[in-house]
């Protein structure tokens, strides 16, 4: 199903409410804990710890067109291997620039986002969540009777939040009921239930002394929640991890999305508006097609899915020339204290770094590599380390070489979807490899990038930076 069809289906309401309501209306629903010997576990599928955001910024180009899905020849097209992504058990992919159109920004493009996701969103939901977690828990005393003294305390609480429906009010029962049809066009194999759940797993960690005889449901009682502030003379501060299902975290992820949405389409505009005037036929298009920015999530790999729509390998490009850009991937992670406040960690791997690892080939000064690689060296081997659930953000443009600037819509394949994955062989991702079919895509990139030149000679361009495409 395309993004146009599943918003032409959206219901009248806002549906970035949806994850504020059900965060809202989460009720503890059950309390586990184990004793000594015993790890506890975590309900939820995903992992906040285990989650990445990558945010992609290089030139882009997708070979998937208007006319090749008429005809129904996308099978022939280069798709992602997500098999091949082993450290990946979760992916989901949101583009900004729709399939068929370029990307525009100034030098601070990639700041800007990493901000945006790191500050202004992601770090506001995901406090959401943990703030409402540490609020249900220590508004429900947890009282247990004393059987036996533990002379060493090492139980775990595994407190999980349930969106109750026989619990919640006939206003949001009736908005879920409305919704849900909404949710389940968002993801062609995908199904949504409505049963939304988070889970916070808090680990006490013992010190090396010598502990009175305290019964573990006694400090689930007294410090479980505590902030590692507020010392205990026996303990160290308790280790907390949180956790949701898919239904929760992809409802995360679509609340993300219409908040990227509703900046990029207050900021895009004014970004093109920057650029001096005439405008390339491409630049008109991408202006007029601004309403189809942002437009679905994706999901490439996992999710309780067995089945997934194939995904074009978008082709990315970069050159000397292109480092007043400032692109390269951002990769964020995070992590949570005892006391459930959250931390964010950011990594930047320059083109260089990228280019490398991603197995580029050279040709005209500029490298060329693909989205799958690009992906890969980002998540595997020394960066494979909390990359389980990934969440991709392109920045690239998804144009194509055809100089035919149109928005690449179908009611039968998602956006930069479809088509059936070609298998490489075991070699082909060798520097020193042979690309086949590449010469159109190469001399586009090396034109496009030439007809900036001509612009850039100008005094005003020089000084905003921001004449440039992805």
């Amino acid at each position: 199903m395309s993004s146009g069809s599943a918003a032409s289906s959206a219901p009248q309401d806002n549906p970035e409410l949806l994850f504020e309501n059900v965060l809202s209306n989460l009720k503890l629903s059950s309390i586990k804990c184990t004793g000594e010997g015993q790890d506890g576990g975590i309900d939820g599928e995903i992992k906040l710890e285990e989650i990445t955001i990558l945010i992609i910024l290089f030139h882009g180009l997708t070979d998937l067109t208007e006319e090749v899905v008429k005809k129904g020849i996308e099978k022939k097209l280069d798709t992602i291997d997500v098999d091949s992504l082993s450290n990946v058990n979760n992916l989901a992919y949101l583009a900004l620039a729709p399939t068929g159109q370029v990307n525009l920004g100034t030098f601070k493009e990639l700041e800007f986002w990493k901000n945006f996701l790191k500050t202004d969103m992601t770090m506001q939901i995901i406090h959401a969540i943990t703030g409402k977690l540490n609020k249900l828990i220590t508004a429900t005393p947890i009282s247990e009777p004393e059987t036996k003294p533990e002379s060493r305390l090492s139980g775990i609480c595994k407190y999980c939040f349930t969106l109750l429906h026989d619990k919640i009010s006939p206003f949001l029962r009736t908005s879920l009921e409305t919704f849900l049809p909404y949710l389940n066009g968002l993801f062609p194999k995908f199904k949504f239930t409505g049963e939304f759940r988070v889970c916070r797993t808090v680990e006490p960690a013992v010190s090396a002394g010598v502990a009175p005889a305290v019964s573990a449901s006694v400090y689930r009682a007294r410090y479980a929640v505590e902030s590692p502030r507020a010392k205990h003379p026996y303990l160290k501060p308790s280790v907390s991890s949180v956790s949701m299902n898919f239904e929760m975290f992809l409802l995360l992820l679509e609340s993300l999305r219409i908040s990227i949405k509703k900046c990029d389409t207050g900021r895009f505009p004014d970004v093109c508006k920057l650029i001096p005037e005439p405008w390339s036929d491409s630049r008109k298009c991408a202006y007029d097609s601004r309403g189809q920015r942002c437009r679905n999530l994706s999901i490439l790999k996992g999710f309780g899915v067995s089945e997934h729509i194939p995904f074009i390998n978008k082709v990315l490009a970069h050159s000397p020339s292109d480092e007043i850009y400032g692109m390269g991937v951002m990769k964020l992670n995070f992590t949570t204290d005892g006391s459930g406040i959250v931390s964010c960690k950011e990594k930047f791997f320059t083109p260089n770094a990228v280019i490398r690892g991603a197995g580029a080939v050279e040709s005209e000064d500029t490298y060329l590599f693909n989205m799958q690689g690009c992906i890969n060296f980002c998540t595997s081997g020394i960066n494979a380390k909390k990359s389980k659930t990934v969440f991709v953000l392109d920045m690239s443009c998804s144009s194509n070489g055809t100089g035919i600037f149109k928005t690449v819509t179908s009611e039968h394949i998602s956006s930069m979807g479809g088509g059936k994955r070609i298998k490489k062989k075991s070699g082909s991702m060798k520097k020193t490899r042979r690309v086949k079919n590449k010469s159109r895509t190469t001399r586009y990139i090396r034109n496009r990038r030439n007809r900036l030149k001509h612009n850039k000679r100008t005094k005003k361009s020089r000084k905003t930076k921001t004449n440039r495409k992805h």
